[in-house]
């Protein structure tokens, strides 16, 4: 009938909203600058709608009701980010308003919207207006005036979209950091993206509903992610847990949201404690966990983002695509007899690093900035390691934080060793020694992490001065450790910079590491200088295949 949804219509509706978000995924990550200027709202949005999708994919009924549940679950498991959850609990709204529908009008759509927003708002702890939250409550409450006067879901919709377009344009004037960073907050933005797809899908023709572009914004260099700056997305089972999680994490840091759905929770937090965040939620019934420093967000964006978005829809779900572990096993069932007495599980930020280090007979989990494993995935390792203990790599403090969660998930006895850069992970697989009992092991691999410095060279994304470096957008910087030392035109540059810091009289070998955007006689001819330059060191050049810096360097 015309003017109302169903089922197929709605998953059709997703499809094309998500497009939307493809094409204007980056124009979003640029105006992000609230809650922190991490430039991932627009990835974030994306990535939990192509979940939804996935998720609404595998219905076969056209039932309103089933698909719209697909949707809010989809959309939980995979939300992302602040965004990512409240859009979950905006479908979620449609879900409950749908529930026993076959088919839906413009009232019921504009109900729904309410329903959702209303959602949203309690899932967020401390709501800040300006925000998507004000959107998406402005254009919901247009579409229930409009669908009052007319049955007709087009006409409730086109309202919908027409108030929050309005509404974008006015959150620079309800939050002071927009206005002073001349943007529109980026999740309202996303939103208005996401309401004109839905509207141009229900009309059947992609261009009717009039692109509306983004204006050119200009966001002040320098800003920071503040007092928080881990980013921890977590899904727990269980049912009747959101105001106790909401007051039980209400002060371990903002940003917090807590969404249910059925037996599913999400929570999202920026914390400066991510273990402690961790420790309550293994009491709750924790499942997976991503954290994420949202540092590294700000001073340089992950490419591997691009592999995640690139993925086909039916990929993408609560569990990031292309990172089941690196298996040496199979599912065949094991006898303890056939056990290993120890074993290495390491986390590695690109596929050089897991050949690496696969050589050395280690089971290897690709992570690393950006593209942290789940404590499933984790798990998964440690199993297919096929040992009586195990010691685990975690290979980025991101890691860290999950792999001490994995010591409890797991009847398999773990130690955590705290090597925390690929070079680290490198030099205590090293050290690894099987006939020695495994807290010797654990004691000498440490030491062995601790031995090497770790530098990393990677593009600026913006104009910035930190500490007494001034960066200019599209220079290489060079990180030693976690400090910003250098600034130069080209990676190779920045490398021979850093080096000049990193290396003294007590240097005994340099290791190159280059990463996939780099070609292979680049990286040796790099290589033949740092020769040249030090003739007394050994220094080798291996591909890492890291796909966030150009260079990972070990000065040992």
């Amino acid at each position: 009938m015309p003017g109302r949804i169903g089922g197929w219509d709605l998953r059709r509706m997703i499809g094309l909203a998500t497009r939307y978000l493809e094409r204007y995924r980056a124009e979003v990550d640029q105006l992000n600058v609230f809650p922190v200027p991490d430039g991932d709202t627009g990835t974030n949005l994306l990535l939990t709608m192509r979940s939804a999708q996935a998720e609404m994919e595998r219905v076969s009924s056209s039932s309103l009701a089933e698909m719209s549940n697909a949707l809010a679950r989809g959309s939980l498991l995979g939300a992302r980010g602040n965004s990512g959850v409240i859009l979950s609990q905006i479908f979620r709204g449609l879900a409950r308003t749908f529930e026993g529908k076959g088919e839906a009008d413009g009232l019921d759509l504009g109900l729904a919207l309410q329903e959702g927003v209303q959602a949203a708002y309690r899932a967020v702890v401390r709501p800040v207006e300006g925000t998507i939250l004000t959107v998406a409550r402005e254009a919901a409450r247009r579409a229930v005036e409009v669908g009052r006067r007319t049955r007709d879901a087009v006409a409730v919709l086109r309202e919908a979209w027409a108030g929050a377009r309005e509404t974008l344009g006015r959150t620079p004037d309800l939050l002071p950091v927009l206005k002073k960073a001349g943007v529109v907050d980026a999740g309202g933005q996303g939103l208005v993206y996401i309401l004109e797809g839905l509207l141009a899908a229900l009309v059947g023709e992609e261009g009717s509903a009039q692109l509306v572009e983004p204006e050119p914004v200009s966001v002040s260099p320098g800003q920071d992610v503040g007092a928080f700056p881990y980013d921890l997305v977590a899904t727990l089972r269980g049912e009747g847990k959101q105001s106790r999680l909401a007051q039980a994490l209400g002060h371990m840091g903002d940003s917090l949201v807590v969404a249910e759905d059925g037996d599913l929770v999400r929570v999202h937090i920026h914390t400066a404690y991510p273990d402690r965040v961790l420790a309550l939620l293994l009491d709750e019934g924790l499942v997976e966990a991503r954290v994420e420093d949202m540092r590294l967000q700000v001073s340089a964006r992950a490419e591997d983002v691009r592999g995640q978005l690139s993925a086909p829809p039916g990929d993408v779900g609560a569990q990031v695509p292309g990172r089941s572990p690196r298996s040496r096993g199979t599912d065949a069932a094991v006898t303890r007899e056939e056990l290993v007495p120890l074993a290495v599980v390491a986390v590695v930020p690109g596929d050089g690093w897991g050949d690496i280090l696969g050589s050395l007979g280690v089971e290897v989990v690709p992570g690393g900035p950006t593209m942290n494993p789940s404590a499933a995935e984790v798990m998964e390792a440690v199993r297919a390691a096929r040992a009586r203990e195990v010691v685990i790599l975690p290979g980025h403090p991101n890691a860290l934080a999950v792999a001490r969660q994995v010591t409890s998930l797991t009847r398999v006895p773990v130690r955590v060793v705290p090597a925390l850069s690929g070079p680290q992970v490198v030099a205590a697989a090293l050290a690894f020694n099987p006939e020695l009992p495994p807290e010797e092991n654990a004691r000498l691999m440490q030491e062995a992490a601790a031995g090497v410095r770790t530098g990393q060279v990677t593009r600026a994304v913006r104009d910035s001065a930190v500490g007494q470096v001034p960066v200019r957008k599209g220079d290489a910087v060079g990180f030693l450790e976690d400090e910003l030392v250098v600034a130069a035109p080209s990676p190779e540059e920045a490398v021979m910079a850093l080096l000049a810091r990193a290396t003294g009289e007590d240097t005994t070998a340099i290791t190159l590491f280059y990463g996939a955007g780099v070609k292979a006689p680049v990286a040796a001819a790099l290589g033949e200088r740092l020769r040249e330059r030090y003739p007394h060191l050994l220094v080798e050049v291996h591909y890492g295949g890291q796909p966030l810096h150009h260079y990972v360097i070990s000065v040992e």
